[in-house]
């Protein structure tokens, strides 16, 4: 058959290069290795909405599914207005990033799901994958944090599919994902969006990002005690009062 020969020449070559290639795994103990224009195995389903993603290379949105991709975050870090108890904490991102830096952590809000096999020409260089901000921290690892780690506290949060959601102590993380560090003091800190240094209302602020944080809260993200009149968010979910 005409090119059967170069089909499989391209077919074993092809081979050889994923043998060679530096594999990334959800289960990984160990940091990856420095390697300049390498061939990189990452096997990961990128599910329909939010993924935290941090790799020790820089990739482009075309490389994680192009138009499947409905907006990339960054974290540009965290404000702070009122005092004690009415103190709330500003997260601040930036949307519609194109490519994602090494070493960086990003939320990652897909449309569909996309599935992840591998990675050309890749200048790999770990660095600590942390975003630092004051009162909060996008952390990013390189290793799974298994179930009872003393690493994620209470009053972090993690990543789901519908968002940031507060994080119970020693809740287990894959590798190559991130989590938001709490650094204030207070696990019960309320936290709020901005998105591109423009401050949202709650509605818009936890429809992107959702909490676990229970009870009654109003537009300007200040938890209440009863709802009146009005729109509030009720346990993580919006509620027009009549």
């Amino acid at each position: 058959t005409p090119g059967a020969d170069s089909n499989t020449h391209n077919a074993l070559v092809s081979n050889i290069e994923l043998k060679k290639a530096t594999v990334l795994e959800d289960n990984a103990t160990d940091l990856p290795q420095a390697k300049n224009n390498a061939v990189v195995a990452y096997t990961r389903t990128l599910t329909a909405g939010f993924n935290s993603l941090v790799l020790p290379f820089e990739v482009k949105k075309e490389e994680i599914g192009g138009d499947k991709v409905e907006a990339i975050y960054a974290y540009n870090g965290c404000t702070v207005t009122g005092e004690g108890a009415d103190a709330v904490y500003h997260l601040d991102f930036q949307k519609d990033v194109e490519t994602l830096a090494a070493n960086t952590p990003y939320l990652v809000k897909m449309k569909e799901a996309v599935a992840l096999t591998s990675f050309n020409g890749k200048d790999i260089n770990p660095e600590e994958p942390n975003v630092e901000g004051d009162y909060f921290t996008f952390v990013g690892s390189y290793v799974a944090l298994p179930a009872g780690n003393e690493v994620v506290k209470a009053g972090d949060y993690g990543c789901t599919i519908s968002g940031l959601k507060k994080a119970k102590d020693g809740i287990a993380m894959k590798a190559f994902r991130a989590y938001m560090k709490n650094t204030t003091g207070n696990a019960e800190a309320k936290v709020n969006i901005t998105i591109d240094g423009q401050d949202t209302d709650a509605i818009t602020a936890i429809e992107i990002f959702e909490t676990m944080s229970e009870g009654i809260y109003n537009l300007q993200g200040q938890k209440v005690n009863k709802a009146q009149k009005g729109v509030y968010i009720v346990n993580g979910k919006k509620v027009v009062v009549k």
